[in-house]
């Protein structure tokens, strides 16, 4: 019979040195003691095919010395059954990580991925098209078992439904979860990489927008329009500042500098990730002028429901369709109406451009000039932002 050679003295006594060191207690038990303090029980045993291995227990003090002579004898007794217990465990563990893998728990891997690339508005948008479009076929499917056919056959539905926009952008968001995948080394390919090509592409329509002149009539109804002052304030500070939606609505106020009459926005929240300064003038302090502040919020249009979040940038299309514009405007169109007025008003060209944050199409050009031309577009958004509030009947 082994004689057990350690006390639990011994055993919670024992210090660290500068290198490892070990304590046998017999029958190929060991504490193995690291530098940096750590204590590991190990066993050291033979395998059944006879070649001499170890194996890891568990850590002291979690395992204390009676369980760690118990967990060695119930090893030793699989082994001697002739059971391979580290390559069981190793079988037992890939079976675990397989059952994790379903294209669901991959998506929501891929999700806590993107989350610091992409805005909050746009996480919570392909988040929406996945459970509305993907997870019910898809969801509990391991991601190694969905193949073209499959996939396809879950999104022919959008198809029938004539939602041929949407199913392109359920398709790419799909393809990037699976290169996320092949990168992540669950799956060797994307298997899912050509299905676009199986389905008609969607029909390129114009993004609905109004001229200059309807302005005021669209901007009469929204003032009758039932919404929290808020989203009133955060459709009139989008149309005047000329931002996407997703970049109005997430505005913080230490991105303002009062003294200086500049807002700049940081590239990590901006389409073309470049910085993009928007310069203030009594215009749009007015809007600001009306916004309540919220000591426990950073944003300036805070959330109604929940103040530490910023109002969805969808909530300003919600609003427009609720004043019957719907058929006739989309609050990304806001930019189009803009640039249409400040053309034709004979404003230069590369200030609008500057404005609407656009990249400059001619790659030289962009290289050499990196102007964004904020002093010259001072008297340009001032005359927009004028256009802006004359066709507003109340301010909140």
């Amino acid at each position: 019979m082994k004689k057990f050679k350690l006390t639990h003295r011994e055993v919670s006594t024992a210090k660290p040195k500068a290198k490892a060191y070990t304590l046998r207690d017999g029958g190929g038990l060991i504490l193995r003691i690291i530098p940096s303090g750590a204590r590991n029980w190990v066993l050291e045993y033979k395998r059944p095919d006879g070649r001499r291995s170890s194996a890891g227990l568990g850590g002291f003090p979690s395992l204390g010395l009676a369980e760690a002579r118990q967990a060695a004898s119930n090893f030793l007794a699989r082994v001697a059954e002739g059971v391979d217990v580290v390559l069981e465990s190793k079988k037992s563990r890939a079976a675990e990580l397989e059952a994790l893998n379903t294209f669901k728990d991959v998506s929501l891997k891929w999700m806590d991925f993107k989350q610091h690339s992409i805005s909050a508005d746009h996480l919570v948008d392909i988040r929406r098209r996945l459970e509305m479009h993907v997870f019910p076929a898809l969801g509990n499917i391991q991601i190694t078992e969905i193949n073209a056919p499959l996939a396809i056959n879950s999104l022919r539905k959008l198809q029938r439904d004539g939602k041929l926009e949407t199913l392109k952008r359920v398709i790419q968001i799909i393809n990037q979860i699976m290169r996320y995948a092949v990168n992540s080394g669950v799956i060797e390919h994307n298997r899912l990489a050509e299905i676009s090509a199986i389905f008609p592409p969607p029909t390129k329509t114009a993004m609905r927008s109004i001229r200059p002149e309807a302005l005021a009539d669209f901007l009469a109804d929204i003032d009758k329009t039932q919404c929290h002052p808020r989203v009133k304030q955060l459709l009139y500070f989008q149309l005047a500042t000329m931002l996407r939606p997703a970049e109005a609505a997430c505005v913080e106020w230490e991105w303002f500098d009062f003294d200086r009459k500049v807002l700049t926005l940081p590239p990590e929240v901006m389409k073309m990730k470049r910085e993009h300064r928007v310069p203030l003038n009594c215009y749009l302090l007015d809007i600001l002028d009306g916004v309540e502040r919220h000591k426990a919020s950073e944003y300036v249009f805070f959330g109604v429901k929940h103040p530490r979040e910023h109002i969805n940038s969808q909530t300003v299309n919600a609003v427009v369709r609720r004043a019957g514009w719907g058929d006739r405007l989309v609050s990304h169109g806001f930019r189009s109406i803009a640039s249409t007025y400040l053309n034709e008003a004979g404003f230069n060209a590369d200030w609008i451009e500057a404005a609407l944050a656009h990249a400059d199409e001619n790659e030289v050009r962009r290289a050499y000039n990196r102007s964004d031309y904020l002093e010259q577009r001072r008297s340009m958004m001032a005359a927009w932002g004028k256009k802006v509030l004359d066709g507003v009947n109340h301010m909140e």
